[in-house]
């Protein structure tokens, strides 16, 4: 972590003060030209994830950043463009030409941002004051420790469940078989989080496990059971939410701690880098193919590809896609302020969340109709109306209390972030999990849902009740036999 404490505290202070001056402005309806928040929106993300320390490369710290402005990349086309079109919708169209209606949108999402950077720099101020108990070498990994890693079988089982899980979400058919747009809906929605926690845990599990005779064939089932997930039950499907998945393995992979046993911080933060470098052309040619696969889904959509100017179809791509598609909330918060028509929730949606929390398969066995099966869920506010769905982070946290809601909210979300990251260097497996778990769900939280976090975060306690009996059980065999 950063070394001088000061540093995080007086950059958390002055992120605070910049979102509370852009919040007053906006309360007074005082904007600058367009592409002022354009540039400004651009410059503070870029300067956030530069200069960020949370701890050795902050890789969930930035990611989520990144995340958080991505979708407003579109926008970049209004410093370039006066007349500027980010969407496809014709209904939606005229609103991209109303300017001060695009700058009440991005001066939201430029106070979230702040919110958001000030909560992960307080964090690692705190941090930095008190660290966290880090355990001595060669203990806290389980590297040691065989009696607490799953058996052969176990492991196979878990496998099992995964892909079976993952196939329940997968639609039948292939997109050779039936086109994207009309494809059959999949069994259960909500199990691919769940297999693909799963599989976060038994990347865990042999990851602590360095001797046994069983990891490599730990390491060759979880590969193929991971490819298949991949290339058979997601991209030829059309689907995209094993990006997360890859998001998820990439940094623990970076951030494992069996490399940095017995070495010094400096010894320790090139280990990451070297391993950071390995997955460049890897994770490279991974964003190649997802983006490709967009336009694959979509292949009984000649029209959106049959423009011969490339300059066009290139505009195209950067401004329709997944992440520009989420913005279009932002873009419907955004007119309901213009034309005074918000109304305020003040922190109902927060409650339907808890109300919200019973699996589907029990509400329907209790006959129970949970708040967010309905128009209460965040993502139906706008749905067929300006969206297609997804839901951007401060869109939820202005409906509920307004601009001034939106910076402790997303201070909030920055801490748990920054939280998630620093526990991670106390190398436990239980913070290794939580990391994991939250590194995967990355994007289905900050561009779809909170309650997609929420539920992460309910299966990553399950995982972890379901683990810590197992280690008992492994460690009173043991003492029978040696007994």
């Amino acid at each position: 972590m950063n070394s001088n404490p000061t540093k995080p505290g007086w950059r958390s202070l002055a992120w605070l003060l910049i979102g509370a001056l852009l919040a007053t402005a906006f309360s007074c309806g005082i904007f600058p030209p367009l592409e002022v928040p354009v540039v400004i929106l651009a410059t503070l993300s870029a300067i956030g994830i530069i200069s960020m320390r949370v701890v050795k490369l902050s890789l969930m710290s930035r990611f989520f950043v990144l995340l958080y402005s991505l979708p407003f990349t579109a926008t970049l086309g209004y410093l370039f463009d006066a007349e500027f079109i980010w969407t496809r919708s014709a209904n939606v169209q005229p609103l991209c030409q109303i300017h001060d209606l695009i700058n009440g949108m991005l001066v939201m999402a430029i106070v979230g941002l702040c919110g958001l950077l000030a909560g992960i720099e307080a964090t690692t101020w705190f941090y930095c004051r008190f660290p966290p108990t880090v355990p001595e070498t060669g203990t806290g990994t389980g590297v040691s420790d065989l009696s607490r890693t799953f058996s052969l079988p176990v492991t196979v089982i878990l496998l099992g469940v995964s892909i079976y899980l993952s196939a329940l979400h997968s639609p039948a058919k292939t997109i050779f078989e039936e086109p994207y747009a009309i494809r059959t809906a999949a069994k259960l929605n909500g199990s691919w989080l769940i297999s693909y926690m799963i599989l976060i845990l038994l990347y865990l599990d042999f990851e602590r496990e360095k001797s046994s005779p069983h990891r490599r064939w730990k390491v060759l089932g979880f590969s193929a059971a991971v490819a298949y997930i991949i290339v058979v039950l997601q991209f030829l499907r059309g689907d995209r939410e094993c990006a997360g998945l890859v998001v998820g393995l990439a940094m623990l992979f970076v951030t494992n701690p069996a490399t940095e046993v017995a070495t010094a911080d400096g010894q320790r933060t090139r280990s990451r880098e070297r391993r950071a470098m390995m997955l460049v052309m890897p994770l490279a040619i991974s964003i190649v193919v997802f983006a490709g696969l967009g336009t694959l889904r979509n292949i009984a959509n000649v029209s959106e590809y049959d423009d011969p100017d490339t300059r066009s179809a290139a505009v195209k791509y950067l401004t329709r896609n997944t992440w520009t598609a989420v913005c279009l909330n932002n873009l419907g918060l955004a007119t309901d302020y213009y034309y005074g028509n918000v109304e305020y929730l003040y922190g109902r949606t927060y409650l339907d969340y808890f109300l919200s929390l019973p699996p589907s398969p029990i509400a329907r066995r209790l006959n129970y109709v949970r708040p967010l099966d309905g128009p209460a869920n965040p993502a139906q506010w706008y749905r067929c109306q300006i969206s297609f769905g997804g839901m951007h982070p401060v869109v939820v946290p202005y409906r509920n209390f307004g601009i001034w809601g939106v910076i402790p909210v997303l201070f909030f979300c920055g801490s748990f972030i920054a939280f998630c990251e620093v526990q991670n260097e106390r190398r436990l497996f239980s913070t290794r999990l939580l990391y994991g778990c939250v590194a995967t769900s990355s994007m289905s939280w900050f561009w779809y849902s909170d309650m997609n976090m929420i539920r992460t975060l309910m299966i990553c306690a399950g995982l972890l009740l379901f683990y810590r009996p197992w280690w008992n059980y492994r460690r009173s065999k043991d003492s029978i036999r040696s007994s």
